[in-house]
């Protein structure tokens, strides 16, 4: 599924706040990912962006065992299915 401009950046404000929140909670975030503007965010994703490829997956501070999952699901509504299939992937 190709997306839409406005769908490309809604997802980079979205995940521009979840790295800051990720931060706030301390996960190890690199700087790069934190300021990246609109224009890295398109050069990094490609023209045909997947929200698959908006996976994040990073460790907290000092704790490797402390890690946290943020993915992008294409259905509007997740159920048990896709939870099961993220997890799998984890």
């Amino acid at each position: 599924m190709v997306l839409t401009e406005e769908e490309i950046t809604r997802l980079y404000r979205v995940q521009k706040t979840v790295m800051q929140m990720l931060i706030d909670r301390d996960y190890l975030i690199v700087d790069h990912d934190l300021n990246m503007t609109m224009s890295q965010f398109k050069n990094k994703h490609g023209e045909n962006m997947k929200r698959e490829d908006l996976t994040i997956n990073r460790r907290k501070g000092g704790d490797e065992s402390d890690q946290i999952y943020v993915f992008f699901p294409d259905e509007p509504k997740v159920g048990v299915k896709t939870m099961k299939s993220y997890i799998s992937h984890a």
